[in-house]
């Protein structure tokens, strides 16, 4: 993230941290997290008319346990969003049919 904040990599180690821990020893992860910084300046009479911009992150996991395999994404990066995104990753795990 910017200034201060968790960088990507330490995004993705904490939400691994998390499946370790709500889904055991035996449970393996994928965590991909991305950002995107968008912006977008408009100008009319040759002056700057409107200029905004945007900063986004998402994290996509992907994890098998007992023999299943669900997938999962979201963008809130708190530690309550990590941890639900993981919580509900694990329970479609379980509701899968195993692989």
């Amino acid at each position: 993230m910017t200034a201060g904040g968790p960088t990507e990599l330490e995004l993705a180690g904490r939400v691994v941290e998390l499946v370790r821990r709500l889904g055991g020893p035996a449970a393996q992860a994928e965590a991909v997290v991305t950002r995107a910084d968008l912006a977008l300046t408009r100008f009319a009479n040759s002056a700057i008319h409107q200029n905004v911009a945007e900063s986004t992150v998402g994290v996509r996991l992907r994890l098998h346990v007992d023999g299943r395999t669900a997938a999962g994404s979201g963008s809130v990066v708190t530690t309550d969003g990590l941890h639900a995104l993981v919580a509900r990753t694990l329970a479609a795990a379980r509701l899968c049919p195993p692989d």
